[in-house]
């Protein structure tokens, strides 16, 4: 059910995180910069290593609206559902901006309040803008369907497990999953995105 395996390096100066994104997460207002942030944040793009793990995986809908299968078993998720309704195939990948940013938090969590969350904020950013890039690649091959993450609506966040192996996350992303589900690296983000045909598949350049 899963075929076109794909990993790929994403290199930390090229991401351009969104200046609301940064700024809700900053909570300033949009464009809002200062020395201490600027270090802060040139600090964070040489501590990164972006990757991503993508597969495509085949669609099944049950016979009643919100049953689905991606690949590793039905599940009830009406959100999900409707937003892949029509595609057959998806992407279902997984993004990180690495371990080494979490180490740098929790030695900012010691040393410095503020650098700390100034940091923080801004890898969830950059974690954001990773999976865009992310997303933007596998659009090159073909039209995608808005992302869809585990925990968003009515998607279990208890198919986690499921979805990191899949594209075999902890092998090439060094992503791990605890009993309560939270994800290691921290900025890390899983989705599914539908490929929609309903123009044609163009061909895929990945």
């Amino acid at each position: 059910m899963f075929s076109d395996y794909i990993y790929k390096e994403l290199a930390a100066d090229t991401l351009k995180p969104s200046e609301i994104e940064k700024a809700a997460r900053l909570k300033t207002r949009a464009g809002f910069s200062n020395e201490l942030i600027d270090f802060c944040e040139k600090r964070l793009i040489n501590t990164m290593n972006c990757r991503f793990c993508a597969v495509k995986t085949d669609i099944v809908y049950g016979a009643e609206a919100g049953i689905i299968d991606v690949g590793f078993g039905e599940f009830y998720s009406l959100s999900l559902y409707e937003n892949l309704y029509g595609c057959k195939k998806a992407f279902i990948f997984a993004v990180t901006i690495g371990l080494e940013v979490d180490r740098l938090l929790a030695r900012l969590y010691i040393s410095s309040p503020s650098e700390h969350f100034i940091t923080d904020a801004l890898a969830s950013a950059y974690a954001e803008a990773a999976c865009n890039s992310a997303n933007e690649i596998l659009a090159k091959g073909c039209n995608l369907k808005r992302r869809f993450s585990p925990g968003y609506g009515d998607f279990p966040l208890e198919l986690q497990p499921h979805i990191l192996k899949s594209v075999n996350a902890e092998k090439y992303l060094n992503i791990t999953l605890s009993k309560a589900l939270m994800m290691t690296p921290k900025k890390s983000i899983t989705a599914i995105a539908g490929i929609d045909l309903s123009e044609g598949e163009k061909s895929s350049d990945i």
